[in-house]
């Protein structure tokens, strides 16, 4: 008897977890459509609208102009943890080609209220019969990669004192470099707030309008870390056109790089490339070398650091420059990278107020004349 009872007791039990999981179900697009009159609100709803994607761009029907409007939230993307295998391999960050890790799925909302907002005519009353969707969405996209070096020991923590030529610092520097232990990467992600239409026929998009939000800076100096970034690598372009066989395709390679210099500027150093005439391209970009490293110097607050850049830019140390540029470590950032995952910090926020603005403005269009 007490078996029994307990059978049942589970029956019971299991069928009110059934009934309460059927409650709980989103209904789909056609059902909330179907229902009668629209609600106030915007409702979740469980349709799988994958097939229509972003970025497949083409042409789009109106067809009768039958509507469906909807917002889509594309899922979160992962911290990933990104080992670079130092010191016994090297691998130089995320591949050019990567998109990322999706958290979940996409979540998608019949927007009710909008909807309401349409004249009768133009509102499908299916997602069959709809000839155009709508969707408000925002979609993340690689944006940059943080590095999170960990040392041995606390070497380059001491301030370097007070040197008088250049070659002092530079042996200075090289005797306090700290020992690295280990270096790993982990994305940051920018994102797309869309406002995009969709042919419910061929399910190509055309965006109604777009707007774009970087991701968070975490770099103490960004302005000195972007220029010490931007020459590196008009340093190695000088590197390879002062070399007694300059290899052409890398100074291509450097200059395909190369956007902080005027297109005057670029199309000079091409026409020195094309011309083979590499010792006019290294005077040329040397020159503009030196009045980046003096902006670097201008850049960084410490007045100590700046009387360093200024004997390093007034001997011209190449060797030297590099070295203090990177022992300054502009890009570094005071956060543990630990919170900058659990704060969500390394995702850009999409802008919704924006969003809601923006489909206003698609919905203007179909306001009744005024003078009718």
């Amino acid at each position: 008897m007490k078996n029994a009872l307990s059978l049942l007791l589970l029956l019971a039990l299991l069928c009110g977890l059934s009934l309460n999981a059927a409650a709980d179900a989103m209904p789909t697009i056609d059902q909330v459509l179907s229902a009668g009159e629209l609600p106030n609100e915007s409702i979740e709803v469980s349709d799988d609208l994958s097939e229509y994607d972003p970025d497949a761009l083409g042409e789009v029907d109106y067809g009768t102009l039958q509507l469906i409007i909807l917002t889509r939230a594309a899922p979160e993307k992962e911290y990933t943890k990104l080992d670079s295998g130092y010191p016994d391999s090297m691998v130089d960050g995320f591949p050019d080609d990567y998109s990322g890790v999706d958290l979940g799925a996409p979540r998608v909302w019949l927007r009710c209220d909008l909807m309401r907002q349409l004249p009768s005519q133009y509102r499908a009353a299916s997602l069959a019969e709809a000839d155009v969707l709508i969707i408000a969405e925002n979609e993340y996209v690689w944006a940059g990669t943080l590095v999170n070096t960990t040392y041995e020991d606390s070497a380059g923590d001491q301030e370097p004192p007070e040197f008088e030529t250049t070659e002092e610092l530079r042996e200075w520097l090289a005797a306090h470099s700290p020992r690295i232990e280990s270096i790993c990467y982990y994305p940051k992600f920018g994102v797309y707030s869309l406002i995009n239409l969709y042919d419910t026929g061929t399910k190509t998009c055309t965006p109604f309008d777009y707007l774009y939000t970087q991701p968070l800076r975490f770099a103490k100096n960004p302005e000195a870390s972007d220029q010490w970034e931007n020459m590196t690598v008009l340093l190695r372009l000088l590197q390879e056109a002062a070399q007694d066989t300059p290899d052409a395709q890398a100074i291509s390679a450097a200059l395909e790089e190369i956007d902080f210099v005027t297109d005057t500027k670029k199309a000079v150093w091409s026409s020195c490339l094309e011309a083979q005439e590499y010792s006019t391209l290294f005077l040329s970009a040397d020159e503009v070398f030196w009045d980046m490293a003096e902006a670097l110097r201008l850049m960084d607050p410490s007045t100590d650091n700046q009387a360093n850049y200024r004997n390093i830019i007034d001997a011209q140390d190449y060797g030297t420059l590099y070295l203090f540029a990177e022992y300054c470590e502009y890009s570094s950032f005071d956060r543990s990278i630990e919170s900058i995952g659990l704060s969500k910090d390394y995702l850009a926020d999409y802008d919704t107020d924006w969003m809601e603005a923006k489909l206003q403005e698609f919905l203007s269009f179909f306001a009744p004349d005024p003078q009718s």
